[in-house]
C-alpha cells in the first residue's frame, strides 16, 4: 500500500485526524447523531472530529455544513468495508504500525522513556563541578551495617554545613580510594556520567550546598556543588605525548618537557603535525592517525588537558606543551560543537537512557502507580507457596499448585502460575522474576485497554484505521481512475474548455537578493540563457587546477562547461580537462572544448536555470522564471512590469531583481496547461457521481435532536 507519503495530509483535509488531546472537558455523550443502515456513529466521536477540523482550519465551521461532510466520509469507509480493503494481511500490517505510533504516548514505558530524554537533556545543558565524601556499604548489607554507613555519612555532612573543610573530610573519611590525593574532587561532569541517583543529588543541591545523603550501589554519598555553568559542548583534539617515567626523577622530568617545547618549536616553524605526531608520539593508540582523540565533553580528559582544549578558539590552533599525570602533551584542536538540538539527539540519548539504571528506577515507581489504577490484586498464599519452595523449576509443583491463581488485573486479568513458571525460566532469583513478570503483564494490559482508559486514543485509532480505508477506496474509485482515464478527462476539457483560461501573464526571471552586491553582475547576465555563472582565464600549464569559485558548478543542477584552449593543446590533454569535471558529476555531453590562438586556456560555467544562480551567488535568496498572472505573488512581491528589466526594494537592503522577457494577453489553456485542474475537477466530478450512487443503496437516518443539542453546546461560550 502506498498510505505512508499521504495519509498525514489525507486524514487532516478529509476527516481532521490530525494527532491531538481530546478536549476532556467535555463529556462524552452516547447519543446517536445519525446512523448508516442502522450502524450508529455517536454524537462523542462526531464532535471530536468537528473540533479538529475547526482547530485545523482556523475558522467555525456550521454543525450542518459538517455534518453533510462527514456522512460523506463514513459511506466511502463503509464502501471499503463491503470490498473487504480492512481485512487484507497488507491493510492490517499497516495499520498495526501507525498505531504502535500513536501507542507511545500512552504507554507507561514510552512515557517513562520520553520523561527521561527531556530530564537528561535538560541536565545536559549544564555542567557541575562537585566533590563527594562515600561511605562504602554493599547493596546486599545488612540492616545494621546499612544503618552504620548511614549514620556516619550524616555525621561527615553535618561536620561539613557546621563549616569543616570538605576537602579535609574526604581526604581523610572518604572511602573512595582516589580521595586521599583528590580530597573528592570529581572535576567537571554533565548527565549521564555519574550514575543516575548520583546525578539526580548533583543537579538538585544548590551551589557551595551539600546534598543529603545519597544511596548507590558503591555505598552512601554526600556531595558538595563547588560550580555550575552552561555546558561547553564536545571538543575533537589531537595530541603529541612525552611520557614520563613513573618514578622519574626531575632532572628526567625536565628533559621530558625539554623535548615537548623543542617539537612545540618545530610545529611553529612549519613543521607537519601529522609527521611530527608519527614520529614522535607516545600514544601507540593514535599516533598513526596523527594524534586524533574521539570527540570528548566535560570530565572525559585530565583536568590540566581539558582547560587548554576548551581555551583554543580556531581550528588547527596547537597549544603549548602541557603537563598531566601520563606525561606532556601538545594538542590541536580539530573541531567544536555544541550538544544538537533535542530532536537531533533524541535517538542517541533513549538508547543511552535504556542502558541506564534511570530507566529501571522511574519504571519500578509507574508500576505501582499502575498496580493502583488497574486493580491489581495479588494472591499472597500463592507468593508464600512459591517463596517457601525456593524455585522456578517446573517440577517442582504439582498439577494443582500450577493451577493457583499467582494474580488479578482488573476484573478479565487472571495470571495463574504455571504462566508465572514458563515466563520466569532464566531468572536468577524468585523477587526478581515476581518483578519481571508482574511488570511484563501490567504494560501488557495497559497496552490492550488504551482504549478504554484513553478516549483520545480511541478516537485516534479509529480515525487512523477509517483513514487508511478512505485511502484506499478514495484510489481506487476517485483518483486513480481520474488520472489513468485518458479518454474522460479530455471529454470532461472539452465539454468546459472556457473555463480554463489564463489571465494576463508575464514571461519572467524572479530573483530575490539579500544585498545589491551582485546585482550589478547578474543583471546582465539574466538576458540571455544560458546564463553565465562564472569565468575565468587560467595559464597554460600542464595540467588543470580547480579553484573555490570553479568548484562551486558540482552544486549546480545541470551545469554546462565551455573550455577554449589553444591550438597547440594535445588530445591528450584536452581528455585531462574533459575527466576533471567527470569526476565530480558533471556529464560528458554538458562538456564542450573549443580551439583558439589564445595562449590561455578560458573556462566558463553556464546555466540554463535560473535557479543554478541562486546557488552560485552568495547574495540570491530565491530564482524563480516561467510564467506568471499579474495578480501571483512571487516574492512578496507583484509581478505587473512591463517588457524589461526592473528592481525592486523589498525591506532595508532586500531586493527583487525582475526581468520580463514577454507580457502575454489573457488566453485559453491548452489541453496540456489545463490537465492539472482537469484532473482536480474530473476527480471532484467523479466523486460526486459516485456517492451519488453508494446513497442509493443506503438507508441514512439523522436524529435531528441531537444536532440542535450539539449546535447549542458549540455556540454556548
Amino acid at each position: 500500500m502506498k498510505v505512508k507519503n499521504y495519509l498525514p495530509l489525507l486524514l487532516v483535509l478529509l476527516v481532521a485526524c490530525k494527532p491531538s488531546q481530546q478536549n476532556n472537558t467535555q463529556k462524552p455523550t452516547k447519543d446517536v447523531i445519525f446512523s448508516i443502515n442502522g450502524a450508529p456513529t455517536y454524537a462523542d466521536e462526531f464532535l471530536y472530529a468537528y473540533n479538529k477540523s475547526n482547530s485545523n482550519k482556523g475558522t467555525q465551521e456550521s454543525i450542518e455544513d459538517y455534518l453533510d461532510l462527514y456522512i460523506n466520509f463514513k459511506l466511502k469507509v463503509l464502501e471499503a468495508r463491503k470490498k473487504g480493503i480492512d481485512s487484507s494481511q497488507v491493510f492490517q500490517q499497516e495499520l498495526a504500525g501507525y498505531l504502535k505510533e500513536i501507542k507511545k504516548p500512552y504507554l507507561t514505558s514510552e512515557q517513562v522513556t520520553e520523561s527521561l530524554v527531556e530530564e537528561t537533556y535538560e541536565r545536559m545543558q549544564k555542567e557541575i563541578n562537585a566533590s563527594h565524601i562515600l561511605i562504602q556499604v554493599s547493596e546486599k548489607a545488612s540492616p545494621e551495617d546499612t544503618l552504620k554507613a548511614y549514620n556516619k555519612i550524616t555525621e561527615l555532612r553535618e561536620r561539613a554545613l557546621n563549616g569543616e573543610d570538605f576537602g579535609k573530610l574526604a581526604a581523610t573519611y572518604s572511602e573512595d580510594p582516589s580521595a586521599r590525593q583528590n580530597k573528592g574532587d570529581l572535576g567537571w561532569f554533565t548527565a549521564l556520567q555519574m550514575v543516575y541517583p548520583f546525578e539526580s543529588a548533583a543537579y538538585h543541591t544548590a551551589l557551595k550546598d551539600v546534598s543529603e545523603p545519597v544511596r548507590t550501589q558503591f555505598g552512601y554519598h554526600i556531595i558538595k556543588v563547588n560550580e555550575r555553568r552552561d555546558t561547553q559542548g564536545k571538543v575533537k583534539i589531537a595530541h603529541i605525548m612525552l611520557r614520563h617515567k613513573p618514578n622519574g626523577n626531575q632532572v628526567d622530568s625536565a628533559k621530558v618537557k625539554e623535548k615537548a617545547f623543542a617539537i612545540y618549536n618545530q610545529l611553529l616553524d612549519g613543521e607537519s603535525w601529522f609527521a611530527m605526531c608519527s614520529e614522535y608520539s607516545e600514544d601507540l593508540n593514535t599516533k598513526s592517525r596523527g594524534g586524533s582523540l574521539p570527540w570528548l565533553g566535560a570530565g572525559n580528559l585530565p583536568v590540566s588537558l581539558e582547560t587548554i582544549a576548551y581555551s583554543m578558539k580556531e581550528t588547527g590552533d596547537i597549544s603549548k606543551p602541557v603537563y598531566s599525570k601520563y606525561g606532556w602533551h601538545i594538542l590541536k584542536l580539530e573541531d567544536k560543537r555544541g550538544i544538537g538540538s533535542l530532536e537531533s539527539m533524541r535517538n542517541m540519548l533513549e538508547a543511552r537512557i535504556k542502558r541506564d539504571s534511570r530507566s529501571d528506577i522511574k519504571i519500578s515507581a509507574l508500576i505501582g502507580q499502575l498496580k493502583k489504577e488497574n486493580n491489581f490484586k495479588p494472591n499472597a498464599e500463592t507468593y508464600t507457596l512459591i517463596k517457601q519452595k525456593n524455585t522456578l523449576t517446573d517440577t517442582a509443583y504439582s498439577a494443582e499448585e500450577k493451577k493457583l491463581v499467582l494474580f488479578t488485573i482488573g476484573e478479565q486479568g487472571v495470571f495463574k502460575v504455571s504462566e508465572f513458571l514458563t515466563a520466569s525460566k532464566g531468572a536468577k532469583t524468585i523477587a526478581q522474576a515476581f518483578e519481571d513478570f508482574e511488570t511484563e503483564k501490567l504494560l501488557a494490559y495497559e497496552n490492550e485497554h488504551l482504549a478504554e482508559k484513553y478516549p483520545e486514543y480511541r478516537f485516534l485509532a479509529q480515525e487512523y484505521e477509517e483513514g487508511l480505508l478512505l485511502f484506499e477506496i478514495m484510489s481506487d474509485n476517485v483518483w486513480n481512475k481520474a488520472v489513468s482515464d485518458t479518454t474522460g478527462l479530455k471529454k470532461y476539457y472539452q465539454q468546459h474548455e472556457n473555463t480554463y483560461r489564463w489571465k494576463e501573464r508575464v514571461d519572467a526571471v524572479i530573483l530575490s537578493f539579500n544585498d545589491s552586491s551582485e546585482i550589478k553582475e547578474i543583471k546582465e547576465q539574466i538576458v540571455t540563457a544560458p546564463y553565465l555563472l562564472y569565468t575565468t582565464e587560467i595559464p597554460l600549464v600542464k595540467g588543470f587546477s580547480w579553484d573555490s569559485a570553479a568548484l562551486k558548478a558540482t552544486k549546480i543542477s545541470a551545469p554546462l562547461v565551455a573550455i577554449e584552449v589553444p591550438e597547440s593543446v594535445t588530445v591528450s590533454d584536452t581528455s585531462q580537462f574533459v575527466a576533471s569535471f567527470i569526476s565530480r558529476g558533471i556529464p560528458r555531453d554538458k562538456i564542450s572544448i573549443t580551439k583558439t590562438s589564445k595562449k590561455t586556456i578560458t573556462l566558463r560555467l553556464l546555466s540554463n536555470s535560473a535557479n543554478d544562480i541562486a546557488k552560485f551567488y552568495n547574495s540570491v535568496e530565491k530564482s524563480v522564471e516561467g510564467k506568471f498572472e499579474l495578480d501571483e505573488q512571487v516574492f512578496d512581491a507583484r509581478v505587473d512590469f512591463a517588457k524589461g528589466m526592473h528592481i525592486t526594494e523589498k525591506l532595508s537592503n532586500e531586493f527583487n531583481l525582475i526581468y520580463v522577457k514577454e507580457r502575454l494577453a489573457p488566453s485559453k489553456m491548452t489541453y496540456e496547461e489545463a490537465k492539472p485542474f482537469v484532473i482536480s475537477d474530473y476527480q471532484s466530478f467523479l466523486e460526486e457521481e459516485w456517492l451519488d450512487s453508494i446513497k442509493q443503496e443506503v438507508r441514512i437516518s439523522i436524529n435531528n435532536s441531537v444536532v440542535e443539542k450539539l449546535k447549542k453546546r458549540v455556540e454556548t461560550p
